[in-house]
């Protein structure tokens, strides 16, 4: 996508009418899933016979989906890429994943942080030796600066999604995962914005007027502004960003591999979700945020996208049962959704755990656990395995 080729979107128009449209059926609930993070847990998983043991654990405690993480903070994969540096842990880390998983029937997803290039702890990545890459925020009382000049870099930088040059290479690392990898499923996390403060680049600007069609403003203090006109052209101009990008990673996977599904990552709480750009409601969903117009809507997520993996940061059971229901009004249910619990929010706490896999059982929702390095260290093991072994079932 170059500049000035955003689609143009239709006029903005009222939302205050709720939305009464009766909720089809909940669509069957995602297979319970487990993440391993590679960033934590490439050290120990080094070897072949250390996979096959995880996933040996993984099986008996009642998973049936691995969701395996094939890309670095700092975006080395451990695949073969026309584009990505590789890493080599010593043997074919997704090929051991897959061969363990097929010995117990379990499904393999390749999953991958995609914008996120460069990590700040070691200052490596894609986003360092290509700065100009970067987002660009603004931090309050310090101004507009790119991400790695934050006081608060955060876990990860990420690459700007405006720029055809950021959008040609994941693409092209993403279709090298799939076609190299050949997985079950695709998971792609990090899709998205740094903060509602970015990107605010000189390039970003130039972008946005030429999508709106109107006269150039006081940047960026008008598209931050929530009480300027500009903000609700500004959101509905971001979640396009993101929009246009998920539907060209549609189309490749159409291109390459019809019929993998892909899973999007996001946060559970809808409005943190569309702060960063990404709105994985449903196009019919008429939210109560004022900003919701016809141009945001426009451009949902859900309609693209085969199954959501949403995160949950929040371990109470009732605010587990809050999301889900935000989560089936705006997603119209019609798509499968399951929630990623921390599994370190739940540490010394087994019962709250299993607690929150239940009430996620109840809502017909998928559980996926991350991450699996971190649970023997918690002793979690056996909750797992109680909560998968002795499911509980929807209501009628």
């Amino acid at each position: 996508m170059g500049q000035g080729h955003l689609n143009p979107l239709p006029a903005i128009t009222d939302t205050s009418k709720a939305d009464t449209t009766p909720l089809p059926p909940m669509p069957p609930a995602p297979a319970p899933a487990i993440m391993i993070d590679l960033d934590r847990n490439l050290v120990r998983l080094n070897s072949v016979e250390a996979v096959n043991a995880l996933v040996d654990t993984v099986a008996r405690a009642g998973f049936k989906r691995l969701i395996v993480d094939v890309k670095l903070r700092d975006g080395r994969v451990v695949f073969p890429s026309r584009v990505a540096p590789p890493i080599d842990p010593g043997f074919d880390y997704f090929g051991a994943f897959r061969q363990a998983a097929e010995r117990h029937g379990l499904e393999v997803i390749a999953y991958a942080s995609v914008f996120a290039d460069g990590n700040p702890s070691t200052g490596r990545g894609l986003a360092y030796d290509r700065p100009e890459w970067q987002q660009v925020l603004n931090i309050p009382e310090r101004g507009v600066m790119r991400q790695t000049d934050s006081p608060q870099a955060g876990q990860f930088i990420l690459l700007n999604p405006l720029l055809p040059a950021v959008q040609r290479y994941e693409t092209t690392a993403i279709s090298d995962m799939i076609q190299n990898l050949k997985p079950d499923a695709i998971l792609l996390n990090e899709i998205r914005f740094v903060s509602r403060e970015s990107d605010l680049s000189d390039s970003t600007r130039i972008l946005f007027d030429a999508w709106t069609g109107l006269s150039p403003l006081e940047w960026p203090k008008d598209v931050l502004d929530k009480d300027h006109p500009r903000f609700p052209l500004w959101q509905a101009f971001r979640v396009g960003i993101i929009h246009e990008f998920v539907n060209r990673i549609k189309t490749l996977r159409d291109g390459v591999a019809p019929g993998v599904p892909i899973i999007l990552s996001a946060p559970a709480y809808y409005e943190a979700s569309t702060t960063l750009g990404v709105n994985w409601a449903h196009s019919r969903f008429k939210s109560s945020l004022w900003y919701s117009t016809e141009r945001f809507r426009s451009r949902s997520l859900a309609d693209l996208v085969d199954e959501l993996a949403l995160v949950s940061r929040d371990a109470n059971p009732a605010a587990i049962r809050e999301i889900m229901t935000g989560v089936k009004r705006a997603t119209h249910q019609e798509r499968p959704v399951g929630l990623i619990l921390i599994v370190e929010q739940y540490q010394n706490r087994p019962g709250r755990l299993l607690e929150a896999i239940q009430t996620l059982q109840r809502g017909s929702f998928g559980v996926t656990v991350s991450d699996a390095g971190q649970i023997g260290a918690m002793g979690m093991w056996e909750v797992l395995g109680e909560a998968f072994a002795n499911p509980v079932s929807p209501p009628d």
